[in-house]
């Protein structure tokens, strides 16, 4: 649970509820719910102000039957949204597949809810804005004015990032060898870290990342460090974002990877 604050009015602060990696599977169907139970009647004591998710809802594929996971994960996602606005991004491809998410775009929710497998900056506009709340995502090809009114106005700034997959960036990069496909997409990173930071520039209100990946420097379960060939995210880059709450997923630890930017570990004990 975190306390977010805007960058330029005193007194603006959103408590954020952050959530990850539930890895909903028929197998453990039981666990699962149990889980998803205790994390649902939390949120409901807690009362935050919005709730993100960020990634691997799924353990694997599932397909659409009684007996797989989708219903639990959907029962999951409602209770969440009973309770708050809520956003859901993808985890990586080994358990978030391509597609899974679209079973939650059309969910009828209580409060409202966003669901990106990719990446973008998504705002939300609550009652002190708008009669009904809902999230906008942030179309950076509008006038400059437009975008100033639209940010002038949110509630909350939501930069959302999927798990970035090495296959996406180096699509039209075939002959790069290992270190300079890293830096490559180290280099792209950056970019999108940089283009949040414009927008949290300009925004008034509690700015969120929500993120799926590698932190260098995170601390596995086991109590090792990461390294390895996956992609790795600097946390310097990606404080260029501008964010008051880093909510990170993908490693099963709870742990601060630096000032307010957490990885919320795995619901259940998995690794």
């Amino acid at each position: 649970m975190q306390d977010t604050h805007g960058k330029e009015e005193e007194g603006i602060s959103m408590k954020v509820m952050h959530v990850s990696d539930q890895h909903f599977e028929k197998e453990k169907l039981e666990l699962c719910n149990e889980t998803a139970e205790f994390v649902v009647s939390e949120a409901t004591r807690i009362k935050p102000d919005m709730i993100v998710s960020a990634g691997d809802i799924f353990n694997r594929a599932q397909t659409l039957n009684d007996r797989s996971a989708i219903s639990a994960a959907k029962a999951f996602i409602l209770g969440l949204t009973r309770v708050a606005p809520t956003a859901l991004i993808k985890g990586n491809e080994f358990h978030d597949n391509a597609g899974c998410l679209e079973v939650f775009r059309n969910l009828r929710t209580t409060h409202p809810l966003y669901v990106t497998e990719g990446c973008e900056t998504a705002l939300y506009f609550d009652h002190n804005a708008v009669d009904e709340p809902y999230f906008q995502r942030f179309d950076q090809s509008d006038r400059p004015e437009v975008q100033a009114r639209d940010l002038s106005e949110a509630s909350a700034v939501l930069h959302l990032m999927s798990y970035p997959e090495k296959g996406f960036f180096l699509r039209d990069k075939p002959n790069l060898s290992i270190d300079q496909a890293n830096q490559y997409i180290k280099d792209e990173l950056r970019k999108i870290f940089l283009g949040f930071g414009v927008i949290s520039s300009d925004a008034s209100c509690p700015v969120i990342f929500v993120g799926h990946g590698n932190m260098q420097g995170s601390k596995l379960s086991s109590g090792q460090t990461l390294i390895g060939q996956e992609i790795l995210i600097s946390k310097h880059d990606l404080m260029l974002a501008m964010a008051d709450y880093y909510g990170l997923g993908h490693i099963h630890l709870a742990q601060e990877v630096a000032l307010n930017m957490w990885y919320a570990g795995s619901s259940f004990h998995l690794n």
